[in-house]
């Protein structure tokens, strides 16, 4: 499909399953918006301390106040300074109640921003936390109405893409972002997978280096109705 030319319109909120899955799937597009002036809030779900499986961080609390250092280091090279951290711990499958718990929660967060758009993980991504994240904001877009739209970011499964935005004058700075967070550099190179899915998305796209892609996220009711 052909690039979109146009940004969504912001505010914008960001639901991040850990702290780096925002940059990982739309640092650039994030940027972006912040140049163009928007506010951009990234509401953080889980703590992050399964990322540190051989504990070469410490004890899982001070791996989870480093993921979250990294993570405001990280936001500050592309102009992220807006940062809601919610600490809950991950890798469980979340109950019906806790899905709604924290639909409430991810719509309250979007209401105080006045955001018209929400990025999150596709409803497709394979990583089990991101797809949970991705249930409850469309559960939030539920609640939310019409006036803001949801996009899924890839991460850890490629997206059929509905919207395509090219990140070139902000690719840089991504992988900048993405340096900061040491402590999953240690296990698995970020820079090097986010700049070859962005770069395999440019291929065929003449004078383009890096594109940022993105799955519709539609709203509860909708998904059932469909």
């Amino acid at each position: 499909m052909a690039l979109n030319p146009k940004l969504p319109n912001g505010p914008v909120l960001v639901v991040a399953p850990h702290p780096d899955d925002e940059l990982i799937g739309c640092g650039g597009v994030l940027a972006a918006h912040r140049e163009r002036g928007d506010a951009v809030r990234v509401l953080v779900v889980f703590d992050g301390a399964l990322g540190d499986p051989d504990a070469r961080f410490g004890t899982p609390a001070e791996c989870a106040a480093l993921r979250e250092a990294e993570a405001r280091a990280g936001g500050r090279h592309l102009g992220l300074d807006d940062y809601v951290f919610l600490g809950l711990p991950e890798g469980h499958r979340a109950s019906a109640g806790q899905l709604e718990t924290g639909a409430k929660r991810i719509a309250r967060e979007a209401r105080a921003l006045g955001a018209r758009c929400i990025y999150a993980p596709a409803a497709t991504d394979a990583h089990f936390d991101h797809y949970q994240t991705a249930l409850a904001v469309e559960l939030a877009l539920a609640k939310l109405g019409r006036e803001v739209e949801g996009w899924g970011f890839e991460v850890e499964t490629p997206v059929r893409a509905d919207f395509m935005f090219a990140i070139d004058a902000f690719a840089e700075r991504k992988w900048a972002a993405l340096a900061e967070h040491a402590s999953q550099l240690a296990y698995r190179d970020l820079i090097a997978a986010a700049e070859r899915t962005a770069r395999l998305r440019a291929a065929r796209l003449d004078g383009i280096g890096a594109v940022e892609a993105f799955q519709r996220l539609h709203a509860a009711e909708e998904r059932r109705a469909g």
